[in-house]
């Protein structure tokens, strides 16, 4: 895959998470929208993520392992940013599993509203049943604030923001455009 159809990079940091690696990866090959590229981040696991992570990199193209010494998550997902290169960026901890139409979904709605951020909902996984994070909010609820007063209330009022946006304050459930990443020199 060349970066001319790369266009989500999904940069996964891995530590010791073999019990929950594959279904994660599983979620990411299984997404309706194909033109992404996984960073798969291993951060000196001693565990089989090593192997996991290269068994998914020989079996698909769009994945791509890079082995390191234990330097910590926010070193890892530096590294990915480092080796991305999408017009977008998702990271998802590799204990996340995404909805089959998780990014297709993701970029529609940044296509059709032209924006430079999109996040999503969550919901807890529990023995095969979603719990979801809270019922879902009126469609243009989010969509109202203007930027500045987004930005404002993420600072200062992170609790209220949580409530139609409870994915603002973590790196996961969003993707971003790589170009506001590059140009702000944006890092961990």
């Amino acid at each position: 895959m060349n970066a001319n159809t790369t266009k989500v990079s999904i940069i996964v940091p891995i530590f010791n998470v073999e019990y929950y690696l594959t279904e994660c990866l599983e979620s990411i090959i299984n997404q309706s929208f194909r033109e992404f590229e996984a960073i798969l981040i291993d951060d000196g696991s001693s565990d089989n993520s090593p192997a996991i992570c290269d068994h998914y990199c020989s079996r698909d193209n769009r994945f791509h392992v890079f082995h390191d010494s234990n330097h910590g998550v926010s070193n890892a997902r530096n590294t990915g940013l480092s080796k991305a290169r999408g017009e977008w960026i998702m990271f998802l901890d590799a204990d996340d599993v995404l909805d089959s139409r998780a990014l297709e979904e993701m970029i529609n709605a940044a296509a059709s509203e032209d924006i430079d951020i999109v996040g999503c909902s969550f919901g807890y996984l529990y023995k095969n049943t979603i719990i979801p994070f809270a019922e879902r909010v009126s469609e243009n609820e989010g969509m109202l604030l203007e930027h500045e007063k987004l930005i404002h209330n993420m600072l200062f009022f992170p609790e209220m923001v949580r409530e139609y946006y409870p994915t603002c304050l973590v790196p996961w459930g969003k993707i971003i455009k790589r170009r506001i990443i590059v140009e702000n020199s944006l890092q961990f």
